[in-house]
């Protein structure tokens, strides 16, 4: 804010000037034109409903010289810009460091993973060869989750649900969808701007996955199964003896 200019965070050479934005008193207002990045000064004359044209609201206190940008004001600039549509999005230390090049990470059933949405896995930040890799998981219903069986005894992903043996220690495990994980890394695979999609999905503070025991009634199902199949599998070797 002290050279009295806006700078995008993906593109450090597009940039506005304070004195081209129109004072509403409290807070300031621009046409905004996403192709050629360029402000539309006339905002009566400007057909504000054309595609590329964005109406754009900046709270007075952004332009403020004696006004630090904090994480937390950020975050609560960004949160506002969500609800109310002002189609801005403050840089937090957060989202600076993501820009650099340092990419994000989940918990885990007690254990930190690096997110590398580039390579489709989630890597544990303390041992490179324990991965898991999201392009073999399930999504749920609504496409907002992979979700997988997981051990967790052994901290292992159980990738073929169909032939795992039934163990109290088998839960099932919902991770985040990509938008989540990595908005960034995602505008990057469409080629859209890095932060063009953090208005409407914002980097996250902390990222969770989530265990969720497996119903009882599924767990002494597949128990049953399990012991009817070997059953059967003795009763086959016992009828091989007799012959």
């Amino acid at each position: 804010a002290a050279k009295e200019e806006l700078r995008d965070a993906a593109d450090t050479g597009n940039r506005i000037r304070f004195d081209k934005l129109k004072d509403e008193g409290g807070y300031f207002t621009m046409l905004y034109d996403v192709n050629s990045k360029n402000i539309w000064t006339n905002l009566v004359a400007a057909d504000e409903k054309n595609d590329h044209l964005r109406k754009i609201i900046l709270p007075a206190l952004i332009l403020s010289k004696n006004q630090a940008i904090s994480d937390e004001l950020a975050r609560s600039i960004n949160q506002l810009s969500s609800e109310r549509n002002w189609g801005i999005y403050a840089v937090n230390g957060q989202l600076a460091r993501r820009l650099a090049g340092e990419l994000p990470g989940i918990n885990i059933d007690g254990s930190r993973f690096i997110v590398d949405w580039r390579l489709k896995e989630l890597r544990d930040a303390n041992d490179v060869s324990r991965k898991i890799d999201l392009s073999r998981l399930d999504m749920n219903e609504e496409g907002t989750e992979y979700v997988c069986l997981y051990h967790t005894k052994s901290k292992e992903v159980i990738y073929n649900a169909g032939a795992y043996q039934a163990d109290d220690h088998v839960a099932i495990l919902r991770i985040p969808y990509e938008l989540k994980l990595d908005p960034v890394a995602v505008a990057r695979q469409y080629g859209l701007k890095e932060t063009e999609l953090l208005e409407k999905f914002p980097m996250q503070e902390v990222l969770n996955a989530r265990l969720e025991p497996i119903d009882n009634r599924i767990r002494q199902s597949q128990k049953i199964q399990q012991k009817n199949k070997q059953q059967k599998l003795r009763s086959g070797k016992r009828k091989g003896k007799r012959l």
